[in-house]
């Protein structure tokens, strides 16, 4: 599960459409590589292979070609790419291209969201399960210690502090919030397993 999960966040692939073009978009980590080959299709979609090497073989192009890693190239690279096709076609890329971007951030926005609201979700389930059978008679101030003390197993475990010492490190973010309020999305999906898993 947390293969996949890993294997999801920093390795997808979408495409968008260009001009009734389908360019496929593959997002290694946080950069977009957009494919040439797919590209090349609109000026040649028998023989795509054939306009690459065509444009391989300009002089100007000798720069790019230690940056090309397979068929999908940097935005910058497949822009150029793309100018050199069709500066309309061009233009199109970039509007499609900026729009993919715009939904990615949106959908991670709330996938964060969703994965935050878990978390706290889990922590009351989590806490409740402490108050009713690790510690039944330990008073109200106790049992807050405890549940603090529970929470930062998993705080030092994904980020290498405590919630006290982070807010001592970051006060200007702590008025608004706790370390789990600040992370990524990766570090919440953990965590909501995690916390499953104590429970369990």
């Amino acid at each position: 599960m947390v293969r996949w999960i890993l294997r999801r966040i920093f390795y997808t692939l979408t495409e968008i459409v260009v001009k009734k073009n389908k360019v496929g978009i593959l997002r290694v980590g946080n950069i977009n590589y957009i494919s040439l080959t797919e590209l090349a299709r609109y000026q040649n979609s028998s023989d795509p292979s054939f306009t690459i090497k065509n444009r391989l073989r300009r002089i100007n192009t000798i720069d790019y070609i230690g940056l090309w890693k397979g068929t999908y190239g940097h935005p910058d690279i497949a822009f150029e790419f793309a100018s050199w096709l069709s500066p309309e076609f061009k233009l199109y890329l970039i509007t499609e291209f900026e729009r993919l971007k715009a939904n990615e951030a949106y959908q991670e926005k709330i996938d964060w969201q969703a994965n935050r609201i878990l978390a706290k979700l889990n922590y009351v389930v989590h806490t409740d399960a402490i108050k009713a059978y690790i510690v039944p008679t330990f008073t109200d101030a106790q049992k807050k210690f405890v549940y603090a003390e529970e929470a930062d197993v998993l705080n030092v475990a994904l980020f290498g502090m405590t919630a006290k010492e982070w807010k001592e490190n970051n006060p200007e973010f702590a008025k608004n919030g706790n370390i789990r309020d600040y992370t990524d999305l990766l570090h919440l999906v953990i965590l909501n397993n995690l916390e499953i898993q104590m429970r369990n």
